[in-house]
């Protein structure tokens, strides 16, 4: 063969591409190091009759590549440069803006927490203002001979709320009212429905529950003007359950507007059920008077209102509603406990049954022994 250089004895790397062509990675010979390239020449029958070779020196070869490397490195950075330079006041603007926002959004931030303290604060104020109208154990207890009360608001201040009224001696009137809506709007009406039974009771001397739920009603229409737009807007009021206790007769009167009295003796439950019709409802029901039922009052009983912010709690394994059923059956299982801790276990009982779910009403029930 002839090849590139006159060799005594070519190379054994170039004699194994001689037929088939190809590639050499670099190799020294008596001449150098080398990167070689071989293409054979064939005849018309197929036979090598010669060899086309390229040799480079591989020093050069490497010179050259770090050259262009370099240069090419030159060009990447002299570009990022140029495109640093042109992008930069757009990129410092950005960031001066986001540091805008950011600053503003503190503020904003800043502000909205302080509001809501304050409507907390404010809040906070009115539940204790609202508690102080609340009849205290002390004064129940020295009409009672038992009572416990487990009031528990969705939110900081109720819609619920509880009275006790003293008459004499031996009278007393104690009710539980459910108000329309929760938090601050179901918190006034519970207001508004404890001032107009204290005038109702202490200042014009009524004393039948039955009437007491009536005059109530009509207050309640007054003030909201529900005659005049009853096509137009839902029932502001509340629902009630009133009993008027007579110790020298040893009688219980109850009247009840949607909200039943409920009796628990031994392992007897009983209910006086209430009239279907809200105070507030009187145009819609006008033919419909709040019923009055009196029955005897027993030692061994004891007598329950309450609202329903406690059976229509979910919650439970299926996280169902509780119902009044279990209500009840709660409410048995309270006659075990002495009177003292029987609001405290009736809160163990909610709250194991609530679990993680939200509390979704007000909740009030006040049981008594006479």
């Amino acid at each position: 063969g002839s090849y590139g250089w006159h060799y005594e004895s070519p190379p054994e790397k170039l004699k194994s591409i001689y037929y088939l062509g190809g590639t050499i990675p670099p190799f020294e010979d008596d001449h150098g190091t080398w990167l070689t390239a071989v293409c054979p020449l064939r005849d018309s029958e197929g036979k090598v009759f010669a060899v086309i070779e390229a040799d480079y020196p591989f020093d050069s070869f490497i010179s050259e590549a770090r050259n262009e490397l370099f240069d090419s490195l030159l060009v990447s950075v002299l570009v990022m440069i140029l495109v640093g330079f042109a992008t930069y006041p757009i990129l410092n603007k950005v960031l001066r803006d986001q540091e805008q926002s950011t600053a503003a959004l503190e503020v904003a931030n800043q502000v909205i927490s302080e509001k809501n303290e304050e409507v907390k604060s404010s809040l906070e104020y009115a539940r204790t203002i609202q508690e102080t109208m609340l009849p205290t154990p002390e004064q129940m207890n020295a009409f009672l001979t038992h009572c416990m009360v487990f009031n528990l608001p969705r939110d900081i201040v109720s819609g619920d709320f509880y009275w006790f009224h003293k008459i004499s001696e031996s009278r007393a009137l104690v009710a539980v009212a459910d108000c329309t809506g929760h938090g601050v709007p179901g918190a006034l009406m519970s207001i508004m429905g404890h001032s107009y039974l204290n005038e109702l009771v202490g200042e014009q001397k009524i004393e039948s529950p039955s009437e007491i739920l009536e005059r109530l009603n009509e207050k309640i229409e007054v003030t909201f003007a529900c005659a005049e737009r009853t096509k137009k807007q839902g029932t502001d009021g509340m629902d009630m359950g009133l009993v008027l206790i007579d110790k020298s007769k040893k009688e219980l009167t109850f009247s009840g507007a949607r909200r039943p009295l409920t009796i628990i003796s031994g392992t007897e439950v009983s209910q006086v059920k209430g009239t279907r019709r809200g105070i507030g409802e009187h145009y819609l029901t006008t033919d419909v008077p709040f019923e009055e039922t009196t029955i005897l009052l027993t030692r061994a009983a004891t007598y329950y209102l309450c609202t329903d912010g406690l059976q229509d709690q979910f919650g439970g394994p299926s996280g169902k509603k509780l119902m009044g059923k279990r209500v009840i059956n709660w409410l048995k299982g309270l006659q075990v406990q002495p009177a003292t801790t029987r609001s405290e276990e009736l809160n163990r009982l909610f709250v194991d049954w609530k679990g993680e779910l939200e509390q979704i009403d007000d909740i009030c029930v006040l049981g008594f022994s006479v």
